[in-house]
């Protein structure tokens, strides 16, 4: 998979059989067992369905449509794990759902979105 960074910043990727590779504003060829790791630093892949405007920012409302789709589908398993003992749904597993680190603007965006979509 090829893989850019998110904000244009060099992220350095790093896995525990020594793997390494740094990852810039242009794209990157990495092997699949990357993919993870790249996704937690901050980059992007290539088969990332999301619009870019030309300053290469992600549109946030297509990421919080994802992690909306996303929490749906951990409320509808009703399994506890997925969630902190406050109610909230766990960010690790939303964003190993979704394929990329959730920022805090766009998960307070989307729970605000589904908390509101439940009391109508």
């Amino acid at each position: 998979m090829r893989f850019k960074s998110r904000d244009g910043e060099e992220k350095r990727i790093a896995l525990l059989n020594g793997q390494i590779a740094i990852v810039g504003k242009e794209w990157k060829e990495l092997p699949d067992s990357m993919a993870a790791e790249a996704y937690a630093a901050g980059c992007i892949s290539e088969g990332d369905i999301r619009d870019f405007s030309e300053t290469g920012d992600v549109n946030l409302l297509s990421e919080k449509t994802k992690v909306k789709e996303a929490i749906k589908e951990m409320m509808a398993s009703s399994d506890p794990t997925m969630f902190t003992k406050a109610g909230l749904p766990d960010r690790r597993i939303l964003n190993n759902k979704v394929g990329f680190v959730v920022s805090t603007e766009v998960f307070d965006g989307a729970w605000g979105e589904l908390q509101a979509e439940a009391k109508t």
